[in-house]
């Protein structure tokens, strides 16, 4: 017994220390800029630019109705807004300004378009909803659902504005990963579509969905992320196999399934990553605020989106000017 428990600490601890150790970089490149009122100057664009924001993962709706009286008001204390209902959204593709005014989205749609309305026109602001589940397969269909309603789109605006508008996707969490998922559900359509950029806030990077970063669908490619973000890092993408046979079966794994799964657990990581593979795309920048590590949340709170177009001129300045894509950057981001 005492060998079982020595071995399964050994091997916990070596899983985590590998995990701990997801972003590997031999350079470490630093920058500190001011926010305190940010002031970009950009030019209208004679094409219509497309924004569409999708959703991370969220709790099961029947969790938030029994924690409705306790734990939503502690959710709604921690980020400061609460008249928002953090975790809503509508199923599907929606016009921002279909959203209601008291969903936390619609704000997220209204600060970043009134920051910047150039890069983020609010006529041209979409929301994407889906399940939100904690799960492989579901992000896979959820991305094909997308893929069949950016296509719809697409013509609508060729129709309108007679060209080919540009896409700008920006995700939260795994609404990351449902947007990686756009490169396998584009062979399941005849009609292309290109992602002129996505934008990754906070995503649980993950053995399933990585490689597809250097899918020509996507054109570029930004990652910002935080240190201080548990959430992101500590979804347990390795239980995964485990998890579902045990829902499928109904039933423990035996030895031999234990066996498999820790198989297939080595080859890959117990926990998400932060950083993508390295690509001349791909812009992977870590983020401070005043020196301190932004949680989860922070991504999607007023604070950290009304700067975001800050943050991008700010990234494309810096890697225009240094180009190692492999090198760690970290940029603190003063706002007092």
């Amino acid at each position: 017994m005492y060998r079982v428990k020595n071995s399964l600490k050994t091997i916990f601890i070596s899983i985590l220390a590998i995990s701990m150790t997801s972003c590997n970089h031999k350079t470490t490149l630093k920058r500190r800029i001011r926010a305190d009122k940010p002031e970009i100057a950009y030019s209208a664009p004679e094409q219509p630019q497309i924004t569409i924001w999708i959703h991370g993962t969220r709790p099961p709706h029947k969790w938030l109705k029994i924690a409705r009286d306790s734990l939503y008001r502690a959710i709604s204390w921690f980020i400061n807004e609460k008249d928002l209902p953090y975790f809503h959204s509508l199923p599907g593709l929606h016009p921002a300004q279909e959203i209601p005014e008291n969903f936390h989205l619609r704000m997220v749609a209204d600060k970043l378009s009134a920051a910047c309305p150039q890069q983020f026109p609010f006529e041209h602001f979409y929301v994407f909803g889906w399940s939100a589940k904690l799960d492989f397969k579901e992000r896979y269909h959820e991305a094909h659902t997308l893929y069949e309603v950016l296509v719809k789109l697409v013509k609508e605006y060729q129709t309108k504005y007679k060209f080919i508008p540009t896409i700008t996707i920006i995700t939260h969490s795994h609404g990351g990963n449902v947007a990686l998922n756009l490169a396998h559900a584009k062979n399941c359509f005849d009609d292309a579509i290109n992602i002129d950029r996505l934008i990754m806030l906070a995503c649980p990077i993950q053995e399933q969905t990585k490689q597809l970063s250097a899918d020509d669908i996507f054109k570029n490619i930004y990652v910002f992320y935080s240190k201080g973000d548990l959430i992101q890092w500590i979804d347990p993408q390795g239980l995964y196999p485990v998890r579902d046979h045990m829902l499928e079966k109904k039933s423990f794994l035996d030895k031999k399934e234990w066996r498999n799964a820790y198989t297939k657990t080595k080859k890959s990581t117990l926990f998400s990553e932060r950083c993508l593979p390295p690509h001349k795309k791909i812009k992977q920048v870590r983020i401070k605020i005043d020196s301190y590590n932004p949680l989860h949340l922070t991504f999607m709170q007023e604070k950290f989106i009304t700067r975001l177009p800050l943050l991008l001129a700010e990234t494309d300045t810096w890697f225009e000017k240094e180009k190692d894509h492999t090198a760690k950057r970290v940029l603190n981001i003063k706002t007092k």
